[in-house]
């Protein structure tokens, strides 16, 4: 009876297998089930290759495990192998590679071919295992031995481009036929170019048509790639955009970078569709981001005129210093002519965001108000005479109510061509003016004042030196609360002998339809020894001393104004030319402007 028990069950195991074998899942379980529990490693794998696909049952990656771990302690061969990938991928366990490896080798020693080929991935990649192309080859080449499609591709593939081996047509030809006879589409595509440029064979533009269809079809992309520009050249093929976009598209979709860029290349140029400059813009975004060379090239294109993309030069210039940093012919120039019209400031902060962008991480799409706010205003200005002469500039972003507004303060040169006698100009507008809307003359959203005389600003320039390119310059700002804000300019004055130096205070306030004004001045520095001895009378009668001060703001009370406290060092003289201590001066809102109280 027992005999008659233990033929019955392993009849039952083998008519598992074969039905196993024939994908007759159904017929699989029926038959294998009950003997789940039982000791039979063959039992137990198909079993758990069952629950791993969810072929005839629910797919359950916890059963599969247990009934995997079960025949591998047992030394069945396709169990450790498939245990070594579940922890590979991950799937129902957190990746562990170096179980993966364990359990991998031991089947690769086997001869299992699965486990041959993802041993060779291991020593190709360095993951898992040191990099080693001649053993990673090694193991693919035993897996290909026994028709591994996988490792028939790749070994194809590094015959074909001398990767790791010397090039071999005649051994790359006879790799890739396998893999393709088994339906690799990746083998299929490396066929097609093998006979598209005669690479050991005669060239057959009719047969490589039919492997690249043949890979396009099940979703090789490198193919749907390489159909589209085909057709997009009317290369062996009428020229047919709609067919070139189809193909582009389907690559695309899959993420390829070269596809992204053809088929945003054919949105911008209106081939085969309607323009579009946005969402060629926005497949540029995804091909850039893989660090396609071409793709951040145009990008730089598109930010440097505003088209498909709002106008900034700074991210014009990050996008070409990107491409060149890829070796991308023509960049360099592109890059430089942006960078001519960029204060050394912006350049800085454009390569800085190149430099600290890696692959994997978004990419910018948008730069510091203090970048972009002054493009806005230079580009968008229906006045553009009034900012031709503009020498220095800062921005500043400040919030009213819930609003954010920004100001942009410009210093122009005066009627004398250079800074003595220069004026400041201050644009402001809100979040809602959009660049292409930008109105010089609307009042509500943009106000424009411009103060009087206004000295040199730091770090002096020649007095006769003329303006050239803008530069950015440094302020203090400050919140005075009640959607009031300050900003100290600095400027200075050098001449007869004597040096000034101090802030302008411009101060915004008004509300949502408020301004900027100029409401006095602060001096922090004077010094008139270029005529005389420190601390000594002057035998002119002019007074002789050196002193500098900081600047620090007293808030207000019950929302009252602020003071404003220069705290003076060094030598100060008194009416009568005699040294006294220093002394702190303090500024104070009148009513109309600060100054010092008499």
């Amino acid at each position: 009876m027992a005999g008659s028990a233990a033929w019955y069950r392993q009849h039952q195991i083998n008519a598992g297998h074969q039905a196993f074998l024939n994908n007759d899942y159904a017929t699989t379980y029926v038959d294998l089930h009950p003997f789940d529990g039982w000791y039979s490693p063959q039992a137990e794998t198909d079993l758990g290759d069952l629950y791993y696909a969810g072929n005839g049952v629910p797919q359950d990656y916890s059963k599969a495990l247990v009934l995997f771990q079960k025949a591998a302690t047992a030394d069945y061969a396709r169990s450790e192998a498939n245990l070594g990938l579940i922890y590979n991928r991950g799937e129902g366990v957190p990746i562990d590679h170096a179980k993966a490896v364990y359990w991998l080798q031991r089947a690769a020693n086997r001869g299992i071919p699965i486990a041959e080929w993802t041993i060779g991935t291991f020593y190709d990649s360095g993951n898992g295992l040191p990099h080693d192309g001649a053993q990673a080859d090694a193991w693919y080449q035993k897996a290909a031995d026994q028709g591994y499609a996988d490792a028939q591709a790749k070994l194809g593939a590094n015959y074909l481009s001398a990767d790791g081996v010397q090039q071999d047509y005649t051994k790359a030809f006879s790799l890739l036929q396998k893999a393709s006879d088994q339906g690799l589409p990746g083998a299929q595509y490396a066929l097609g170019m093998m006979y598209e440029n005669g690479w050991g064979v005669a060239q057959d533009n009719d047969q490589a048509l039919s492997f690249f269809k043949e890979a396009a079809s099940q979703g090789d992309d490198a193919a749907q790639t390489e159909l589209g520009y085909l057709y997009f050249a009317g290369q062996n093929v009428p020229q047919d955009y709609a067919q070139a976009n189809k193909y582009f598209k389907e690559a695309a979709d899959q993420g390829n970078a070269e596809a992204e860029y053809d088929l945003g290349v054919d949105y911008l140029n209106a081939q085969g569709f309607t323009e579009d400059d946005a969402k060629a813009a926005a497949l540029f975004q995804q091909a850039a981001g893989q660090n396609y060379a071409s793709a951040q090239d145009a990008l730089g294109k598109l930010y440097d005129k505003g088209k498909g993309v709002p106008k900034s030069a700074v991210l014009s210039y990050m996008y070409f210093n990107l491409a060149v940093a890829q070796g991308n012919a023509g960049s360099k120039d592109e890059r430089d002519e942006v960078a001519a019209a960029l204060t050394p400031e912006q350049i800085a902060d454009a390569q800085s965001m190149s430099s600290k962008w890696t692959l994997g991480t978004p990419l910018p799409i948008s730069v510091s108000y203090e970048d972009w706010a002054p493009d806005f205003v230079f580009d968008s200005s229906t006045t553009p005479d009034v900012y031709a002469a503009t020498r220095i500039w800062f921005s500043r972003e400040f919030t009213v109510g819930d609003q954010k507004k920004y100001a942009v303060f410009l210093v122009t040169k005066g009627d004398s061509g250079h800074a003595d006698s220069a004026n400041i100009s201050v644009v402001t507008f809100n979040e809602s003016v959009k660049p292409t809307d930008f109105n010089f003359g609307q009042n509500v959203q943009v106000n424009f004042t411009q103060s009087g005389s206004y000295g040199d600003v730091d770090p002096p320039k020649n007095s006769s030196a003329l303006y050239t390119s803008p530069d950015r310059i440094a302020t203090k700002e400050y919140n005075l609360g009640n959607d009031r804000f300050a900003v100290l300019v600095p400027d200075s004055y050098f001449g007869m002998g004597e040096g000034v130096k101090g802030y302008e205070i411009y101060v915004f306030s008004g509300g949502l339809d408020g301004q900027w004004s100029d409401i006095g001045g602060l001096t922090t520095g004077d010094d008139t020894t270029a005529n005389c001895t420190p601390g000594q009378p002057d035998p002119g009668g002019y007074p002789c001393y050196a002193w500098t001060g900081t600047v620090e703001m007293v808030p207000a009370t019950n929302g009252g104004w602020p003071e404003f406290i220069v705290r003076r060092h060094g030598a100060v003289l008194d009416a009568n030319n005699k040294v006294i201590q220093a002394s702190n001066q303090v500024y104070r809102y009148d009513g109309k402007k600060y100054s010092t109280p008499q």
